[in-house]
Parts: C-alpha cells; structure tokens; sequence
C-alpha cells in the first residue's frame, strides 16, 4: 500500500525483477518501463 505512495512505478519494477513481462496497451509501447 505505502510503497505505491513512494513510488509509482514498484509494481512494473517488481515484475521486471521477477521476470514477468506486463502487456502494455499499443499508444503506451513508447513508454514501457525500462529500467
């Protein structure tokens, strides 16, 4: 819960540190997290 509050992106972060690709929406592509 908090750590959505500090950081915005932790969940994008944990999914690509746990090896998970997240499906982005087609307009999104460009600004697909890149660590």
């Amino acid at each position: 819960g908090r750590e959505l509050l500090r950081n915005p992106y932790f969940p994008l972060a944990a999914a690509h540190r746990l090896g998970h690709e997240v499906a982005w929406p087609e307009p999104y592509v460009r600004g697909k997290f890149r660590p």
